[in-house]
């Protein structure tokens, strides 16, 4: 599956990610109409749902390139081998089995 222009419309920069999500929550809040658009869209694109509304609880202590110190609850911004992946898996969904190996830390439990 190919990654479609709403999943790539949102930002993997972590500040304008959170306030990427913010403003749609604000705009889906107000408009039924945009509401009911958002909720297709994350019918048919996971990625966009996971993107745009997924959060990760990382219990690690983490920090930002300017030495502060990152919360445990983070907005989950996929790294670009977890969006292959997923398009990989989303493809065989419903139709074979699939297995995949990792190394720790690489967000796939």
């Amino acid at each position: 599956m190919a990654q479609t222009e709403h999943f790539r419309s949102i930002p993997s920069d972590y500040a304008a990610n959170i306030v990427y999500r913010d403003d749609l929550r604000i705009r889906c809040e107000l408009d039924r109409g945009f509401r009911r658009e958002i909720m297709e869209v994350c019918k048919e694109d996971v990625l966009f749902w996971l993107s745009a509304f997924c959060w990760l609880f990382e219990p690690r202590r983490r920090y930002f390139s300017d030495g502060t110190r990152k919360p445990n609850k983070v907005p989950f911004i996929p790294w670009p081998h977890q969006v292959q992946l997923i398009d990989d898996l989303r493809a065989l969904l419903g139709v074979e089995d699939a297995g995949v190996e990792k190394s720790r830390g690489e967000g796939l439990s």
